[in-house]
């Protein structure tokens, strides 16, 4: 669970830094 939680944060960030239009989909 830690990893998933780890995992989440990460792509939190990369959702803020990168625009919805270049997120790739996960």
């Amino acid at each position: 669970m830690k990893n998933v939680i780890g995992t989440g944060s990460a792509l939190d960030r990369l959702k803020r830094i990168i625009p919805a239009s270049v997120q790739p989909k996960f």
